[in-house]
């Protein structure tokens, strides 16, 4: 079985140690339960323009996996940004004429390259999240934010829409193969906010694509029990908890929408 996993920090297991990554749980856990082998090609990207840049380069090519995970958006949806990068809506920068061809593919596909990126990532031991002089500065800067989302303003939740309906697109003819993960919480007040509003976007553009996805916020609670010291990232357990529920998602609804397309097909 192969596998393609698209996404940043949490691909490659930031933080946590080697085979304690949801990647490496969720292979190790299909190869026991299907008795087969399994290889995963990972793309690490951190941000849903290059994302899109992967899978325009990668065009058909995808139809070799039998299942591909995409977690993207995480880096659009942080509110511990700054004010300019949060209220702009940023023009797409991607390369729309990318080429599909074999040098491309390998140069952008990197099998098994998630302990390189441990060690390229290495979070510091110490790091906690920020302490405040003002401890209620987040709140306020959440309670701004809501304001100018509920204008329809927020530049930044208007340029995830656009590049998520970009992404579906691009993955509508593969569909039955895709566990689009949701947007995952965060301790910081400002990005749960923005993570909040991108699920639902991300609900009513995949409704109107009949597209399915993982409803990360529903395995995952914004819970410090599940996070590293920084507050951002997962921590083992969180890994686990989400690896186990992507592999309970992938057998009973992915593998149930694979037998209905191949009945279609027949």
């Amino acid at each position: 079985m192969r596998i393609l996993v698209i996404g940043g920090h949490q691909v490659f297991g930031y933080g946590v140690a080697t085979s304690k990554g949801f990647v490496d749980v969720l292979t190790e856990s299909v190869s026991t339960l299907d008795h087969e082998q399994v290889v995963v090609d990972t793309l690490v990207h951190f941000s849903m323009e290059k994302t899109i840049e992967a899978l325009m380069g990668l065009g058909n090519y995808i139809s070799n996996y039998q299942l591909i995970i995409i977690q993207s958006g995480l880096d659009e949806l942080d509110g511990e940004r700054p004010w300019t990068q949060l209220l702009n809506d940023s023009s797409d920068s991607f390369n729309h004429q990318v080429e599909t061809d074999e040098v491309y593919r390998k140069a952008i596909i990197v099998p098994s390259n998630l302990g390189l990126m441990r060690e390229l990532y290495r979070p510091d031991p110490n790091l906690k999240q920020p302490s405040l002089s003002f401890p209620c500065l987040p709140y306020i800067k959440r309670m701004l934010l809501n304001k100018i989302a509920s204008t329809g303003k927020l530049g930044v939740i208007k340029h995830f829409e656009r590049q998520l309906k970009v992404m579906i697109n691009l993955l509508q003819n593969f569909k039955e193969k895709v566990i689009l993960l949701g947007p995952q919480p965060s301790l910081n007040p400002c990005t749960q906010l923005l993570r909040n509003l991108g699920e639902n976007i991300l609900k009513d553009v995949c409704k109107a694509q009949d597209f399915n996805w993982f409803k990360t916020m529903e395995v995952i609670e914004p819970h410090p029990y599940f996070f590293l010291n920084d507050g951002k990232h997962l921590n083992a357990l969180g890994h686990r908890v989400l690896a186990s529920q992507i592999l309970r998602h992938y057998r009973f609804e992915v593998r149930k929408h694979q037998y209905y397309f191949q009945l279609c097909d027949n």
